[in-house]
């Protein structure tokens, strides 16, 4: 689809790789205008040239390969107006969650501190349209599902990014053992950063309340075991 954005701004190379200066200003980038399109002011000679992208608008990336067309040197044949379509991708984010325990000495809490084994939908919290008007996501939607690794984290798959700014959030639909189920929805927002970025990424984090204390006997001054105390 034709994306109605201005800033999309490209040169005209030539077949020697070189610039297309056009008008007495000596103008060499030609940006669109809100359709979309922009056409060059003056006729290009017969020939074979290039068009290369230097400048895409939010969440657009730059497309890397240029796109070659001809002007027929036939004047039976050759058009009046020739059209080039250029594609762009679109950038997307990722976002990373850390679940720990609300008590600093939570014996569940291992090496860095994160729990195992919640799980969270990912849910958009608005809609989420790209600007050439496809609908990525709805308000409300699960677009993914994540759980919680044994260091605690979980990523989410690549998620659109509408039309350069969406706003996302993890709802817990399980927690890890020993600890209270926190459905409190927890808001990111994922940013297009450049053209040149293909992921941009956030972070959250979250804390569950233990429903368990876990008693951890030792011998005094020592970090040894020491079975069958009774409390």
């Amino acid at each position: 689809n034709t994306v109605p954005l201005a800033g999309f701004s490209f040169n005209i190379l030539d077949a020697h790789g070189n610039k297309v200066s056009m008008t007495e200003a000596g103008i060499d980038t030609f940006t669109t205008d809100d359709s979309g399109w922009v056409t060059l002011p003056d006729r290009l000679p017969s020939g074979v040239y290039k068009v290369h992208e230097v400048a895409a608008q939010p969440p657009y990336l730059l497309n890397g390969e240029d796109v070659p067309f001809s002007v027929s040197d036939d004047h039976q044949d050759a058009s009046a107006l020739t059209v080039v379509k250029v594609t762009d991708k679109q950038a997307h984010g990722m976002a990373t969650i850390k679940k720990s325990c609300t008590e600093d000495d939570c014996p569940r809490c291992e090496g860095d501190g994160g729990l195992p084994g919640a799980e969270f939908d990912v849910i958009a919290r608005e809609d989420v349209v790209s600007p050439d008007g496809t609908v990525q996501a709805v308000a409300g939607e699960v677009v993914d599902h994540v759980a919680t690794g044994e260091d605690g984290t979980a990523k989410t798959k690549l998620l659109p990014l509408g039309d350069g700014s969406a706003e996302y959030a993890f709802v817990e639909t399980k927690a890890p053992a020993g600890h209270q189920l926190d459905t409190t929805p927890i808001e990111f927002t994922l940013n297009w950063e450049n053209d040149t970025t293909e992921v941009v990424y956030a972070g959250a984090e979250a804390k569950d309340a233990p429903t368990e204390t876990i008693v951890d006997k030792t011998i005094m001054g020592t970090d040894t075991p020491l079975p069958g105390a009774e409390f």
